[in-house]
Formats: structure tokens, C-alpha cells, sequence
């Protein structure tokens, strides 16, 4: 009787909690994953338009240097 006890009044509770646990910990996990792809994307847009940006500094600069002869 009292083995029921201890597992009905201790070790259920505490294995719902720990189950519990595990399952948030897994959606946090997946939802960091989430936000690592889009800081993957969001900087792979970032850099492709600095090189965007430099390519048209490189061109502005080389016509500077072409009108000024």
C-alpha cells in the first residue's frame, strides 16, 4: 500500500514533470533553430548587398579617377 502511495503522490507527479521538461526543452530547441536560419538569412542578404554596395563604390571611384585624367 504504501509502494502505491509514494507512486501516486511522488514519483507520477515528478515524471509528468520531468516529461514536461524534456518537451519544453525540445521546442525551445526548435525554435532557436528558427531564429538561427533567419540571422543565416538575414546575413546573407546583409553581405550580398555591401558587396553590392562595394562593386558601386569600386565603379564610382574608377570614374572619378578616369574624369579626373
Amino acid at each position: 500500500m504504501e509502494h502505491e502511495k509514494l507512486v501516486k503522490n511522488i514519483l507520477a507527479p515528478m515524471t509528468a514533470a520531468i516529461v514536461a521538461m524534456i518537451g519544453w526543452s525540445m521546442i525551445q530547441v526548435i525554435e532557436l533553430k528558427e531564429e538561427i536560419a533567419t540571422v543565416k538569412t538575414d546575413v546573407k542578404y546583409i553581405s550580398k548587398q555591401v558587396d553590392l554596395m562595394q562593386e558601386k563604390l569600386a565603379l564610382k571611384y574608377e570614374m572619378e579617377i578616369y574624369a579626373s585624367k
